[in-house]
């Protein structure tokens, strides 16, 4: 199997906001100081993914300093329950220094502005950095509107869009608020999880704080970065009501 030359390695520190679990596919030995052996089966903790190819890992259950593995020889066993990262993102063979690239997105939570309901995106990119936008559910129609025509040429498949909801009394309202969060949550990570769509020009421009229809921050180093999640939604769309969900 061909490995690109690793990435030389001076912190060992975990860089990634994630906590992901991996598990060796195949026997690797490591040819210098920076790799890692593993043998097929054991259990890792992934800490960074510098580029080229290669992961930065250490054992779970073995005191052996951290260590680089070809990102192929490797597959996610436990993925990260908040932030979930893809198996793109991960054997992702790019440099470091490239256009960092998303590999989570997460809706959690549901907010009241000028009687309209909108939904917290929170997104999380491989250099560690993040976005927090405000989308009501017109933009994910418009989104899998536009997608639907970028891919018609392709055999690209969408996954399904969640359907409007009605409000019947309050109580409706709370639960179907709720299983929109998730199902809203559920879409976004199939479309990220998609190559083909995670890196069309529609979804970019879709997440793009330049867009003029996008309201919300970023954020240029997440683990800097300490706003409660009240703070965070006043920043995105100020005098917002959270709605418990």
């Amino acid at each position: 199997m061909k490995i690109s030359a690793p990435c030389v390695i001076q912190d060992t520190a975990c860089k990634l906001d994630v906590n992901v679990i991996l598990v060796a596919k195949f026997q690797f030995v490591a040819e210098n100081s920076h790799e890692i052996s593993v043998n097929k089966g054991d259990i890792l903790k992934l800490l960074d993914r510098p580029g080229n190819g290669w992961l930065l890992v250490k054992f779970i259950d073995k005191l052996v300093k951290p260590g680089l593995v070809p990102a192929t020889y490797v597959e996610i066993v436990l993925n990260d329950s908040v932030s979930p990262v893809t198996p793109i993102w991960l054997q992702d063979s790019s440099q470091h220094n490239s256009k960092p690239s998303l590999i989570s997105a997460n809706i959690s939570h549901c907010l009241l502005h000028d009687e309209r309901y909108w939904y917290r995106l929170d997104l999380i990119y491989s250099n560690g950095s993040g976005k927090f936008l405000c989308k009501y559910y017109s933009d994910f129609y418009d989104l899998h509107s536009h997608l639907q025509a970028s891919v018609i040429q392709s055999n690209t498949v969408l996954p399904k869009l969640p359907q409007p909801i009605q409000f019947i009394t309050s109580k409706d309202m709370s639960y179907n608020l709720s299983q929109r969060c998730k199902d809203l949550n559920a879409y976004v990570n199939e479309l990220v999880k998609n190559t083909t769509i995670a890196q069309s020009k529609v979804l970019l421009e879709w997440l793009d704080l330049a867009n003029p229809r996008n309201t919300g921050f970023a954020v240029k180093d997440l683990k800097k970065f300490n706003l409660s999640n009240y703070e965070i939604s006043q920043n995105v769309q100020p005098n917002s009501i959270e709605v418990k969900v």
